[in-house]
């Protein structure tokens, strides 16, 4: 979203909900957003990654591998990769109450209800961190 207006999106089938969580599917989303951010080449910008699920957006403090973050992980080596530590831009991660009417949370929550049916974007425009899964992802 820029200006109120979606100006693209990314989807990716992660797997049935019976493999899955909440919480895992709001990480493929943040790692997704990232790649979006791979097309964004202004200096001194700030970004916000707005976010409906609180444990996610904790997660993204902690910089260390833990049992069962396999998606955190992917999306910090993937933050590193397009935000490196000389890079003036900035990317604020904030919560956004779900289903409250904000046009960024609705818009993803459609690409996620789309991506849930397994309408995945093309292959070729998914991040290389899971472009490597065939889908669907399944838990080590």
């Amino acid at each position: 979203m820029k200006g109120g207006e979606e100006i693209d999106a990314l989807r990716f089938y992660l797997g049935s909900n019976e493999d899955h969580t909440v919480y895992e599917g709001e990480l493929v989303g943040m790692v997704l957003a990232v790649e979006l951010l791979r097309g964004i080449e202004e200096e001194n910008n700030t970004m916000a990654l707005g976010a409906d699920n609180q444990a996610a957006i904790l997660a993204t403090q902690a910089f260390n591998s833990k049992p069962g973050h396999y998606l955190m992980d992917i999306f910090h080596d993937d933050l590193r990769i397009v935000l490196p530590e000389q890079d003036r831009r900035q990317l604020i991660i904030c919560w956004s109450p779900g289903h409250c009417g904000i046009q960024g949370n609705e818009a993803a929550d459609t690409h996620a209800k789309r991506a849930a049916r397994k309408d995945t974007s093309d292959t070729r425009r998914l991040p290389h961190s899971l472009r490597s899964h065939s889908n669907p992802i399944i838990l080590p």
